[in-house]
């Protein structure tokens, strides 16, 4: 196992898309048995039917009756792993409004928490959806099966436990409609023991030209709560590895995800590793196909914006759009665009446009990404700083900031900020650039070496 690692991206979004009835991730399903429901959990929750095959997940079949609802809440079984907490559970009765379109379903619950069973004092740890929402699940004979998760328990230096035996599941509701039904706190065994967590390592060799830099996988390790490919990125440029944006992964057993990986970097100089969902068999041959590979420079914008057209609408409570569509610079084969200027008694709004010069298969651009303020970051590393000060170098208050759509990124500047200078003066550092292309990885496994983490 790699040295202590760095996140550089602390979340990644997973769309599945699964043979086997029907399935894809949007909408409540109808089933025609149980086994359709257990492979829709499976589909949904990537490791766990290997989890289950390791004895790592625990059955709970509690019920939990809400009377005066007519329905009950069943947890059927909890996950608890090294990387997330997937607590399954099913709603007697289910009902949906017809008329309801959008928002949130007729009925659901509110996940709550889940806390220690013992004194000890820990960070909270609230449900959140995942990529399986309220609006998602399965039903079978008018009982509704979905999923809540949660990150595992972590002292309050944000140390992680090796291992757990009860958690408390507490501050749960079930939603009906506009009545809200308060759950009891229930103590849940878990039986979470990290070094169970059994990892099978690859010795991998494989190299990819990309775009004049060498993309080389050296190791996969398959585990149950993740995987990990560890890759060098050998560069003639001081340019490092932001992000990995593999179009999609498959494997000879049929398991197809599209996926954005964790990148982490090693102690080893121009070695990462990509992280992300574990597989539900172990394969013996997988695809990667990268969309994109997102680096970071020393490539920098520096423009100034005259202020002084916009003030008047800083005192209105609806915004007021000018589109502009003004060049403020050509960096890194890309052309940057202030697109529009929305202004309100919020703020200024600058919304940038960024056009590659070439966009035709194997480029390299600017890509979007969340700017941050640096003047605050702890770390100037970190990618897409945005200083902005005024005519007379004082620095400007940043109120929000947006991503999207396509290759859009803006920003808002507190409105006492716009209303007390003539012109804004902004430069953006360590812009995140994209070798665009599609090169696909096929990755042959062979005998494993056992490896624990």
């Amino acid at each position: 196992m790699a040295g202590k690692t760095y996140r550089v991206v602390l979340l990644f979004l997973l769309v599945l898309l699964t043979t086997g009835c029907g399935l894809n991730n949007t909408g409540i399903k109808q089933a025609r048995s149980l086994a359709e429901v257990d492979q829709y959990l499976a589909a949904m929750t990537p490791g766990l039917t290997r989890a289950q095959e390791l004895g790592l997940v625990t059955p709970l079949n509690i019920e939990i009756p809400v009377l005066e609802a007519n329905t009950a809440v069943h947890l059927e079984k909890i996950w608890y792993n090294s990387q997330e907490v997937f607590l399954f559970y099913s709603l007697a009765n289910y009902r949906q409004d017809p008329n309801q379109k959008h928002g949130l379903p007729y009925m659901y619950l509110d996940f709550g928490s889940l806390e220690t069973a013992g004194g000890e004092k820990l960070l909270n740890s609230p449900g959140y959806t995942s990529n399986f929402s309220p609006q998602e699940g399965i039903v079978y004979r008018g009982r509704y099966y979905g999923r809540m998760t949660y990150n595992p328990l972590q002292k309050v230096n944000g140390e992680k436990l090796p291992a757990v035996d009860k958690v408390v599941w507490k501050q749960a509701k079930l939603i009906i409609g506009d009545k809200s039904y308060p759950l009891q706190p229930v103590t849940l065994t878990v039986n979470y023991d990290q070094s169970r967590e059994i990892e099978q390592s690859y010795v991998i060799n494989y190299s990819q030209e990309l775009l004049g830099r060498k993309f080389e996988a050296k190791e996969l390790l398959l585990g149950v709560a993740e995987n990990r490919l560890r890759f060098t990125f050998s560069t003639p440029k001081n340019e490092r590895v932001y992000k990995v944006a593999v179009g999609k992964i498959v494997t000879d057993k049929k398991e197809e995800y599209y996926i954005n990986p964790v990148v982490e970097t090693s102690n080893n100089p121009n070695e990462f590793w990509l992280v992300f969902p574990a597989f539900n068999q172990i394969p013996e041959r997988i695809t990667l196909k990268i969309e994109k590979l997102i680096l970071l420079g020393d490539d920098e914008l520096t423009f100034s914006f005259d202020l002084n057209p916009y003030k008047q609408y800083l005192a209105a409570d609806n915004i007021k759009i000018i589109d502009l569509n003004q060049e403020v610079g050509n960096v890194h084969n890309t052309k940057v665009f202030i697109e529009s200027v929305g202004v309100r008694d919020r703020g200024l709004s600058m919304n940038m446009l960024l056009i590659p010069d070439d966009n035709e298969a194997l480029y390299e651009a600017l890509e979007a990404d969340r700017l941050m303020d640096g003047h605050k970051v702890s770390n100037p590393e970190y990618p897409n700083l945005i200083y902005i000060t005024n005519e007379r170098g004082e620095v400007g208050t940043i109120g929000g900031v947006s991503v999207g759509p396509g290759n859009r990124e803006g920003v808002t500047i507190n409105p006492a900020f716009i209303e007390q200078s003539q012109r804004l003066n902004v430069k953006i550092a360590k812009l995140p650039y994209a070798l665009n292309g599609s090169w696909l990885l096929e990755i042959e496994l062979n005998s494993p070496g056992g490896k624990q983490r």
